[in-house]
């Protein structure tokens, strides 16, 4: 069974007065992003900036989120948490790694 299907064959049901924290809790789930990363990696139009195709991206964020069984938006708003943090660990560890500190007082 794929990850996708499996994802979507374990979602408890809910109703509406709890849809918000129930998406919270899925949305920070591990095996949320990871099979919306994986999902990602199979439609490269969204992430390579030499595939810019508007159409071709609109289509691979339908076709994800139909397999992650949520609305468009927020996949891509998970996506786009998931590369903001993802950025920002990455910075912090190139200031390590060099050995410089960042100043606190802003």
């Amino acid at each position: 069974m794929s990850e996708h299907n499996y994802y979507q064959n374990n979602k408890s049901s809910h109703n509406s007065e709890n849809d918000d924290e129930f998406l919270d809790q899925r949305i920070n789930n591990d095996d949320f992003d990871m099979v919306l990363l994986t999902l990602i990696k199979q439609y490269p139009c969204i992430y390579d900036p030499n595939k810019l195709n508007q159409e071709k991206i609109n289509l691979a964020w339908n076709n994800i989120s139909v397999e992650m069984n949520e609305k468009v938006e927020q996949c891509q708003d998970r996506y786009r948490k998931l590369r903001q943090y993802f950025s920002k660990e990455r910075n912090r560890r190139e200031f390590v790694a060099a050995g410089t500190k960042r100043d606190t007082k802003r």
